[in-house]
């Protein structure tokens, strides 16, 4: 009989309360929620309407500690599956920022939807992408049929436009485009372009995206009011001129604020055209940390603390979450899997997917996390006993793997075992580092091989010289840490 001695198992014993309290919301109507209050008390969400594709329907507000949901449209306004969108949500509660028929607008407690000021007539579209944790600014844009946006900021309490002097009036590539034989007519920016899409607590710094329609021609940017001057993200301006801010990093998308406004995440276009998640502070957008090991990771999400939040993969709603924590990704299953002994599949989604889903928001004190499923329509809020940063530093990355032949098989001679370790691995160490030992623990033979699988970077293989083993005796196949 062979056991295999590799990798640390882990096991926990630990009270009620050290565990993390995970709380299901099923909508009546489909989608999910999609964003939560800074504090973490409240979460917003809403469907597709089935009366039109380009637009939400069926807003509600659910309080994070009991599940109960409260629906942001009459009776009448749901049987007209009336556009009504939910898309933030402030600390107590009372303010949700969204759109309603289409047009950006706020719900607050006890007035109900209430329209925005727009910039002009012309404007027939647009939303509120963001509010401050106090409810008293939003963020968001003005559109014509979907398109033309022009960047906002209300104040809410007046529901009048903020003015934001310095703002992006006109893209720069545009003129490389032109230069490089492109037609004028093809890259005008005769209409702005620019959407807002977050907001920090203190209303002073604004992120958002230019030409979000346009592939060719998009990038992200940070707005300080208090300078009234904009920064690109992951690239420079020079002389009237967007260019790639380094050697490595020619601009960012899909950019995400932490609920305490520190700290941006989102994903960087790479000059090898790799699409990787990064990290900045907020306070110097130029200081990016690149995650190169996660191309593919889509950042929904970014804690107070640095922590990048990402969902792979990204061209599905089939996903599952993980967080970059030091040096590595935390698949959230297996680390609740490991840490608490709960498995996220048979407990929790009890299907045949179980589907961590896409981490959308974080909490300032980094202990309630909202994830959705969008291809179930189920989200899951999240309460944790302690930081992601913290849980992770006791899961063992390695530990959760499958062995062929499996530990206890009986066979007489050994020549090769296939470890299945469920996640990238590279081999660092030498090819004859693996050991097979005896009952007393004496080595009796080293590999002649180990290394990751050619066509299967999740699997090892260790090769051994044909050796016949004895009856009835305990063996043990030793690989050596930090090999």
């Amino acid at each position: 009989m062979i056991a295999f001695g590799a990798l640390a198992a882990f096991s926990f014993s630990m009270a009620a309360q050290d565990v993390p309290k995970i709380l299901t919301v099923q909508p009546l109507y489909g989608g999910g929620l999609k964003d939560m209050s800074a504090n973490g008390k409240w979460a917003v969400g809403d469907a597709v309407s089935p009366a039109n594709s380009s637009y939400m329907a069926f807003p509600r507000l659910v309080n994070t500690a009991t599940g109960v949901a409260t629906e942001l449209f009459s009776e009448a306004e749901g049987i007209q599956q009336t556009a009504i969108g939910a898309n933030c949500v402030s600390d107590d509660g009372k303010t949700v920022g969204g759109s309603y028929q289409g047009m950006p607008a706020v719900w607050q407690e006890g007035k109900g939807w209430i329209r925005l000021r727009m910039p002009s007539m012309k404007y027939n579209g647009g939303m509120v992408s963001a509010i401050t944790p106090d409810g008293k600014y939003g963020v968001g844009r003005a559109s014509i049929d979907l398109f033309c946006e022009y960047p906002c900021m209300w104040d809410l309490e007046t529901y009048k436009l903020v003015d934001l002097p310095g703002m992006i009036t006109s893209n720069p590539i545009y003129k490389d485009k032109i230069e490089q034989g492109g037609s004028p007519a093809d890259w005008t920016d005769a209409e702005l372009n620019v959407r807002l899409t977050g907001i920090t607590p203190d209303a002073n710094t604004l992120i958002g995206t230019v030409d979000f329609a346009f592939p060719e021609a998009t990038w992200e940017f940070l707005y300080r009011r208090d300078e009234a001057k904009w920064y690109p993200l992951g690239l420079k301006y020079t002389d009237g001129r967007l260019r790639a801010l380094n050697d490595n990093i020619m601009g960012a998308i899909e950019c995400v604020l932490s609920s305490d406004g520190k700290y941006i995440s989102g994903t960087c276009l790479t000059l090898s055209d790799a699409t990787v998640p990064f990290v900045c502070p907020v306070s110097d957008p130029e200081n990016i940390t690149l995650h190169t090991d996660g191309e593919g990771y889509g950042v929904w999400g970014v804690g107070p603390d640095g922590v990048v939040y990402a969902s792979t993969p990204t061209g599905t709603p089939v996903r599952n979450w993980s967080a970059k924590v030091g040096n590595y990704w935390y698949d959230w299953k297996t680390v609740i899997k490991q840490k608490y002994g709960i498995d996220w599949m048979t407990d929790v989604t009890k299907d045949d997917l179980g589907l961590s889903g896409t981490l959308e928001a974080v909490s300032t004190d980094n202990l309630t996390l909202l994830a959705s499923d969008y291809a179930q329509n189920i989200s899951y809020i999240i309460t944790l006993p302690a930081p992601m940063a913290e849980i992770c530093k006791d899961v063992d990355l390695l530990g959760d793997y499958s062995i062929y032949p499996p530990i206890g098989a009986e066979f007489s001679m050994l020549q090769k075992i296939v470890v299945d370790m469920g996640r990238p691995v590279e081999v660092v160490g030498e090819k004859t580092c693996v050991s097979l030992l005896d009952e007393d623990g004496k080595i009796l033979r080293n590999s002649v091989n180990f290394g990751v699988q050619a066509d299967n970077n999740r699997r090892l293989e260790v090769i051994f010289r044909n050796y016949t083993l004895e009856p009835s005796k305990k063996y043990t196949v030793k690989i050596p840490a930090a090999s």
